[in-house]
């Protein structure tokens, strides 16, 4: 009788939920399997996996942020972008920005207003003028609420130039 897949995904899942950040590959073995078995999951599982695979890797630290910008870059479904935004937040690593950004256009509702939240964690402030369009740009109520929220933690009103104003 073989393993099934859910049974091995949820054992990777509670033995990363134990595992500390990795915060480089030169940490021990056992975080850093932990770490590529969840990338490799993001990259390959089914919807589900993924889903769950970028959930898990916003608790990993800087390391993570490639493979979760190539997921919210790129990946098929919209959950799993949304749950990458998501992830990139939680990370709060400006790398993220730009492709933050982007994805304030995605076709997915959840993933765009994810972005949002996203953007007001990592407080940068080139997310301003970004958000400020999203926010003029949609009949969304939930999108409104991120974008108002996202602006408000980036102090926006302090940062606008007199020209922009």
């Amino acid at each position: 009788m073989g393993i099934g897949r859910r049974a091995v995904f949820a054992a990777i899942l509670v033995a990363a939920s134990a595992a500390r950040p990795v915060a480089s590959p030169a940490d021990d073995g056992a975080a850093a399997v932990t770490f590529d078995s969840l990338v490799s999951f993001l990259r390959t599982g089914r919807d589900a996996d993924r889903k769950n695979a970028a959930k898990m890797l916003g608790g990993m630290g800087e390391a993570a942020v490639p493979p979760l910008i190539d997921a919210l870059r790129g990946d098929s479904s919209g959950g799993v972008r949304e749950r990458a935004a998501e992830a990139l937040g939680a990370i709060g690593d400006r790398r993220a920005v730009e492709p933050l950004v982007r994805a304030l256009n995605d076709p997915n509702g959840g993933t765009r207003r994810s972005a949002a939240r996203a953007l007001g964690r990592i407080g940068d402030p080139a997310a301003i003028k970004p958000l400020l369009r999203s926010l003029a740009g949609t009949d969304d109520p939930w999108m409104v609420e991120a974008c108002q929220r996202s602006l408000g933690s980036l102090d926006f009103i302090d940062r606008i130039t007199v020209d922009e104003r």
